[in-house]
């Protein structure tokens, strides 16, 4: 959203270098009067407060009083889209990307956003591909554009544009969710659980954890079948022929930790101690590989670094644990409880942890 820039003055912050070619056929902003100002943040406020027709009274007197005004344009589209009037809303933000300055990015998102929910895909493309040029590494341009290409059932395309968003910003929780759910889609087990991994650390207590828990515990025990007679079989239909790499190797000790799983000797395990034992085995062996041939694809070369060093921590238990926070289960409350200072040092470590910018060259 754009409520960080209510007092910015657009006209002095153009951007420049790389974009003047086409900044040259934007128009130029006119400076908004303090009362201008005024009547935005207080459109916001009103927003804010779901007073939606106020609000957008507001900002109808704000463009009344200077209609070169694209933080006002973005603004009224914005509270239309929230209403669910996109006409309304796509008039206003096309408006609004035609100015140049530092709301451009956010009102090629937003007019992204209003293609695609009208089923324009192509249009909702387009308008995040113009954002791009300008600010090749911003997260939610790509996050959305990846948006699109899912609803297309364009996979692969999807992935790419996630795999970009998680570069830019590692934090963001849903371009790791949205990526996993491709990679299980284009059938790559291991990149698919380190996707969800990431995300559970970034948003472990809410209904999308829940489910993408459930979405974890099935990939590993995923080709995994004990038969009437007792008969543990394992298949192992992960080929891996995609640029992510070669996992066979992983994905065949998966199948035999889910195998383990059912043994009559670790029956009586508990649960999470039998998925710390898969996720270790896991990192554990993409440590020992890591350091052989030269590696491709961004599960290697971004989400792999990440495992390995919290293998070689020893923090693949606390995180574990820390993942299972919403459950019920007083093992698990009881070890969070008890082992608080080591789920500390596993966030402080995580939280420092510095991805690399380069992990798709």
């Amino acid at each position: 959203m754009l409520k960080t820039i209510l007092i910015l003055v657009f006209l002095s912050l153009f951007l420049s270098g790389a974009f003047a070619s086409e900044t040259k056929s934007l128009k130029q902003p006119v400076e908004n009067s303090a009362e201008v100002t005024a009547l935005i943040e207080e459109g916001i406020a009103l927003h804010n407060a779901r007073k939606y027709d106020e609000a957008i009274s507001k900002y109808c007197q704000a463009l009344e009083m200077n209609p070169h005004n694209p933080l006002a344009l973005y603004e009224i589209s914005y509270t239309y889209y929230y209403r669910e009037n996109y006409d309304s809303a796509r008039s206003y933000i096309e408006r609004a990307s035609e100015y140049n300055g530092p709301h451009l990015s956010n009102a090629l998102v937003l007019l992204g956003n209003t293609a695609s929910i009208m089923g324009d895909y192509n249009e909702a493309i387009a308008a995040y591909d113009r954002g791009l040029d300008f600010q090749p590494d911003y997260f939610m341009l790509n996050f959305n554009k990846g948006l699109v290409y899912s609803k297309m059932s364009e996979s692969k395309k999807a992935a790419e544009c996630y795999k970009k968003a998680v570069i830019s910003e590692p934090t963001h929780s849903s371009s790791h969710l949205a990526l996993a759910q491709e990679y299980e889609n284009l059938n790559c087990r291991v990149p698919c659980i380190l996707a969800f991994c990431r995300f559970l650390i970034l948003e472990p207590g809410t209904r999308r954890a829940a489910e993408a828990l459930s979405e974890l515990q099935n990939l590993l025990m995923a080709g995994v079948e004990k038969t009437a007679d007792s008969v543990i079989k394992v298949n192992v239909n992960y080929t891996e022929d995609n640029p992510e790499g070669d996992f066979t190797a992983i994905n065949l000790m998966i199948g035999l930790y889910g195998a383990s799983r059912l043994n009559e000797e670790n029956k009586d395990k508990h649960p999470i101690e039998q998925i710390y034992d898969a996720l270790d085995g896991i990192f554990g062996m993409m440590n020992s590989t890591a350091s052989g041939e030269e590696r491709s694809g961004l599960a290697w070369k971004y989400y792999a670094p990440y495992f390995n060093e919290m293998y070689n921590r020893e923090l693949v238990r606390p995180f574990v644990y820390y993942i299972f926070q919403l459950s019920d289960d007083p093992i698990i409350q009881s070890w969070l409880t008890e082992n608080e200072e080591k789920v500390n040092e596993f966030l402080e470590w995580s939280n420092s942890y510095r991805f690399p910018i380069g992990a798709l060259q």
